[in-house]
């Protein structure tokens, strides 16, 4: 499977090729970016309701169609530094019919690595003509329920354990995004090795990954897509499973 990853020097070698997207907020967009990038904001990608981060509805999505419809090659997002915006909002662009691809470590990375930096007002984004919609339903907690029902999805909770600990969706393994990923994004070294034996039960099954709020939980879908694992995310994650009193839950 192709992974939604890409290093730096990929990166620089598409510039001008491929429409590169800044999710950081505008003043620091401007203060600088990767050249030629334009900038949308992450909370365009995402609806609060309640505790919870939902995908985009009206204006917000409206405000995605006009930017991104007209796009023909995989659009390639970055955050400041840890990947985990980027993820969301490629997993987001996944369900309305867009290929996206992730930099790897975000804008610090590029920084640090040398490559160009352009500081200033920005590029327009070529307004699309469609409107775009979701080709692919998101999961929601009803799924949820009936995955739970059926048993035929593994549930993987990304929490540290303590988390998982204190409360989690019933039937759900822990594996905890920081074995796979360190603080700035990038995949480790040994993180094949290190989630090697519980991939190894994981065989055909259906995975949804989640977390709190559907960010370190997209990480690791997409950790997981790259080993062949027919992973999705619960993007509500937990901050809505754990503030509905009526969904079940278990402890310890």
């Amino acid at each position: 499977m192709v992974s939604v990853f890409l290093k730096p020097p990929v990166l620089a070698e598409l510039l001008g090729r491929s429409t590169v997207v800044d999710l950081r907020r505008y003043p620091d967009y401007r203060s600088g970016h990767i050249p030629n990038a334009i900038s949308i904001p992450f909370h365009y990608f995402i609806s609060l309701r309640g505790l919870a981060l939902y995908p985009p509805l009206g204006e917000d999505l409206s405000r995605l169609s006009m930017w991104l419809s007209s796009s023909k090659e995989p659009i390639i997002l970055y955050d400041e530094d840890d990947c985990k915006n980027a993820c969301r909002a490629a997993y987001i662009l996944e369900h309305l019919g867009i290929d996206a691809r992730v930099l790897e470590g975000g804008f610090e990375t590029w920084r640090k690595h040398g490559f160009p930096v352009e500081v200033d007002g920005g590029h327009p984004a070529t307004h699309g003509s469609r409107q775009l919609s979701y080709v692919k339903k998101p999961i929601d907690k009803t799924d949820m329920l009936k995955f739970l029902k059926k048993g035929d999805a593994l549930i993987v909770d990304t929490r540290h354990p303590e988390q998982y600990k204190a409360a989690r969706i019933p039937s759900s393994i822990n594996v905890p995004w920081y074995l796979i990923f360190t603080d700035d994004g990038a995949l480790k070294d040994d993180w094949r090795r290190v989630i090697g034996t519980v991939v190894n039960s994981f065989g055909d099954a259906r995975v949804v990954t989640y977390c709190d709020e559907g960010m370190n939980s997209t990480l690791v879908m997409y950790a997981l897509r790259m080993l062949g694992i027919k992973a999705e995310c619960y993007l509500p994650s937990f901050n809505e499973w754990g503030s509905d009193p009526d969904l079940p839950k278990e402890r310890g």
